[in-house]
């Protein structure tokens, strides 16, 4: 099954990016954050206060807090900052494994507090707290993020921040005010305190409850059931143990598989595993069961990315962003565009004022291929500022090394430029296998572009660059089958110098001479395209028209002032030397010959032109017989 390295980095390496980088100081953050943060009172069937903690306004009408703040209560109160009271109404999700419950309590116009990403902090990070420790009611603390840990398969960060009873509940903020996590006094560490991640609260908000559950009946819901039921294949997939945690997830009950949470995890599995029929179906599967959840969408157009559908990924991730306002979905879609190669839209995904080096790379990359040299040079400057060893950098020093034919160098540069785990273009990986050719090494060349193959199935550009590989290898029934799929795939892309170069090695030079002639219309300044015009005249028989091709070929050639490999100049000479000899002119076709023949000994036979990795027709290594055996 062709894979994608790209559905792989988008899970472990995407980020999920902060809206905004402002800092702020703490009063600020207690301020702004402060009347959106309850006390939390729970009451007995007789009224008897039983308990006290926190939470906090995670959406509309909509409280988070820890689960075991609400267990075993009749009722709860939800004491605002301002001093106004609500009644909880019940419980429209919540997990006992990750220790959460949101809330049904009329909020008002208080503003839900906005969440960030856990996987953001660093051990050493600020963190501050609000809650209501001992009754002490909108406290604040701070403290450090000191490490993190997993509890039972239940990612936890630990801080310095003081969590005491009372604090259960409350949020846990980045330094830009952002929910990172959600305090729990449940555990006990050496006066440490933990907080349960925001990406819990996250999918807690995608799986509601098909309805309110009562305080009263506060236990193992079917909800919660199903979540204990799939915990164990969660924990395998999370491990990266995806053949385990499908044989895991397969044992399970019936209506555990088919539920929401079920399916949505074995699309995440099968598109792990490669899968892409099955996961296909599990996603929309899951989609069936929650149209309006952006999730399973976005899994979906991995899947669909990964296989080289990049049109349904477009859609299945625009669909995802829709339905959600998570970050993710955005840059998720600013990727396919990459890939699609639909470069400007690719900035409007990312933001511009991000260091992440991911998004530097990408957008470097799509400023790049755009010819943007102003934001080429602007993103490169931050891009080495974050990373100096970096894709790019690898790129531009392979480019230089392979203008002075340094070809072990630029294989090198290209190597590690695709070896970046930010980098996720092809043009790397293309130039790597150009560099093996040019240095006559035909068959690293080609192993190297079928890797590009099955790491980008269906793209354009790696078709087209893979089909001269394929032709001077020899295997033209695998060139012709990477044609076809590139003119399949290839919809208004101009293919005419491509074109003219396959015609003319699968000797069909009427066809070749149209694309050649298109080609030499469009670019008069390269010797490339005049010289293959000129070859395809030669096999036409049109040897005035070849004679003056390779003129021109010649003086645009030796006139460059760049530095030539020997297949360039064999491929010139030839093809001076074949158009004066049969163009009646073979005083100077000998004195051609000669002067090949003393410069390049080795290239004076048929067998021998075609160990050069250069495309020749029938036609032409024919002709070249002729005029080898007349001057003998």
């Amino acid at each position: 099954m062709k894979s994608l390295r790209i559905s792989l980095l988008l899970l472990t390496a995407l980020p999920l990016l902060a809206q905004t980088k402002t800092q702020l100081s703490p009063d600020v953050l207690y301020a702004r954050s402060k009347p959106s943060v309850v006390t939390i009172l729970t009451f007995d069937a007789k009224q008897t206060p039983t308990g006290q903690g926190s939470g906090f306004v995670v959406a509309k009408d909509r409280v988070l807090t820890n689960y075991h703040v609400l267990e075993g209560s009749a009722s709860a109160t939800v004491l605002f900052d301002d001093g106004n009271v609500a009644q909880i109404k019940g419980v429209a999700a919540a997990s006992i494994p990750k220790d959460l419950a949101i809330a049904s309590v009329d909020t008002g116009s208080r503003q839900p507090l906005p969440l960030g990403n856990e996987l953001d902090l660093k051990v050493g990070d600020p963190l501050y707290a609000i809650g209501s420790p001992k009754g002490l009611v909108a406290s604040l603390s701070s403290g450090l993020v000191s490490g993190f840990r997993e509890d039972g398969g239940q990612f936890l960060i630990q801080t310095t921040a003081a969590i005491a009873p009372g604090s259960s509940g409350g949020p846990v903020f980045n330094r830009q005010g952002q929910v990172i996590g959600v305090a729990t006094s449940r555990l006990k560490d050496a006066g440490f305190g933990f907080a349960v991640g925001a990406s819990d609260i996250r999918q807690l908000l995608r799986v509601p409850l098909p309805m309110l559950l009562q305080l009263s009946d506060l236990g193992p819901s079917e909800s919660n059931a199903t979540d204990d039921a799939l915990a164990k294949a969660q924990q395998l997939y999370d491990a990266k143990e995806y053949r385990q945690a499908l044989t895991t997830f397969l044992a399970l009950p019936e209506s555990t598989k088919t539920s929401y949470s079920g399916q949505f995890l074995l699309c995440n599995i099968y598109n792990r595993t490669k899968e892409t029929g099955a996961a296909l179906k599990a996603c929309d599967a899951a989609i069936s069961q929650k149209p309006d959840a952006g999730d399973p969408y976005g899994v979906k157009a991995l899947v669909l990315l990964s296989s080289g559908s990049y049109t349904e990924a477009e859609q299945a991730a625009q669909k995802a962003q829709q339905l959600s306002d998570d970050v993710y979905f955005k840059n998720l879609l600013g990727l396919i565009y990459y890939i699609e190669e639909k470069y400007p839209l690719v900035a409007r995904q990312f933001p511009q004022d991000k260091k992440d080096t991911f998004t530097l790379t990408i957008l470097l990359g799509a400023a790049h291929h755009a010819s943007d040299q102003a934001s080429v040079n602007n993103l490169y400057q931050k891009l080495q500022a974050e990373k100096p060893d970096n894709g790019w950098s690898h790129y531009y020093e392979g480019v230089k090394a392979a203008k002075d034919l340094k070809w072990d160098q630029a294989i090198d540069q290209f190597r590690k430029c695709d070896d970046d785990p930010d980098f996720v273009d092809s043009i790397c990986i293309r130039l790597q296998s150009h560099s093996e050719l040019s240095s006559s090494n035909v068959n690293a060349a080609k192993t190297t572009i079928d890797k590009a193959l099955d790491r980008y199935p269906g793209n354009a550009t790696v078709l087209r660059a893979a089909i001269f590989p394929y032709m001077v290898s020899g295997d033209m029934s695998g060139a012709k089958k990477l044609h076809d799929e590139l003119l399949a795939v290839a919809g208004s892309a101009d293919l005419t110098d491509m074109e003219c170069l396959f015609y003319y090695g699968f000797n069909q030079a009427a066809v070749a001479a149209r694309y050649c002639d298109k080609a030499l219309s469009e670019n008069r300044n390269a010797y490339a395209p005049w010289s293959n015009a000129g070859y395809a005249a030669l096999d036409n028989g049109m040897y005035s028209t070849a004679l003056t091709d390779f003129s021109q070929a010649y003086k645009l050639y030796d006139g460059s002032g760049e530095k030539h490999t020997v297949t360039q100049e064999v491929d010139v000479t030839w093809g001076l030397i074949l158009a004066c000899y049969f163009g009646g002119d073979k005083k100077d076709a000998k004195e051609l010959y000669r002067a090949l023949k003393k410069e390049y000994p080795a290239f004076e036979s048929v067998p021998a032109l075609r160990q050069l990795p250069l495309v020749w027709s029938d036609g032409t290594l024919r002709l070249v017989s002729t005029v080898i055996n007349d001057f003998k």
